[in-house]
């Protein structure tokens, strides 16, 4: 187990340090090995090693994994702002790459499925598996549909393969079309907003009117 490694002292908490303290180069070094142990953990997390695999490596359980995630994604989204604000455009992107996936704890890959309400990481990856990897696939298909393609793709002993019920494709199903719903009246929000500032721009002229001069 890498904690044994790092030493007996490493372990996930807030020492809230202060500067002097930090002038220390052994209070230093066993800052800095915390910083990368906790970088390590949430790398596995990221890369969707299993919760029970991160806790024996790392000894820490579920709940510590989860307010780690949460810390780094509100402190993600932080430098986010921050990078924004200092027009560091680039670095922004960069950051604002990890923040929904720290928040999700999950691949890339996984980010869209993982707007759908009531889906979590296990199951993301398994629609993922079925071939079923934005919510414009799943809201296209039946529940029937969504079902067998989860139980003909999967591993059977995919545990949240096993427990993928039709009462939970059914549900799925609802929550994707709910989703793209909401995305959709955003949208059209948004169109609206821009037709009007473009109607205040130009006097009273409308993005889609036509023009009065032939």
């Amino acid at each position: 187990m890498l904690r044994s490694l790092v030493g007996s002292e490493m372990c996930i908490r807030d020492r809230g340090l202060t500067a002097d303290q930090l002038v220390d180069p052994k209070v230093r070094q066993d800052f800095s090995l915390q910083r990368f142990y906790i970088a390590l953990s949430l790398c596995d997390v990221l890369n969707e090693v299993p919760a029970s695999v991160v806790e024996e490596r790392y000894g820490h359980n579920y709940g510590q994994q989860q307010a780690m995630l949460r810390a780094a994604s509100v402190f993600s989204s932080s430098i986010v702002n921050f990078c924004a604000a200092m027009g560091w455009h680039n670095l922004e992107a960069l950051f604002a790459a990890y923040v929904k996936r720290l928040g999700f704890g999950v691949k890339a890959d996984l980010l869209p499925l993982m707007e759908i309400p009531g889906v979590k990481a296990g199951k993301a990856r398994v629609l993922w598996t079925a071939g079923l990897k934005k919510p414009t696939d799943i809201a296209k298909l039946s529940p029937d549909d969504v079902f067998q393609r989860v139980k003909d793709r999967c591993a059977p002993d995919n545990k949240t393969a096993k427990f993928f019920t039709r009462q939970s494709a059914v549900a799925t199903v609802r929550e994707a079309t709910k989703l793209l719903q909401r995305q959709l009246k955003d949208k059209k929000g948004e169109l609206q907003d821009m037709e009007m500032q473009a109607r205040m721009h130009h006097g009273g002229g409308g993005l889609l009117s036509p023009t009065s001069n032939n």
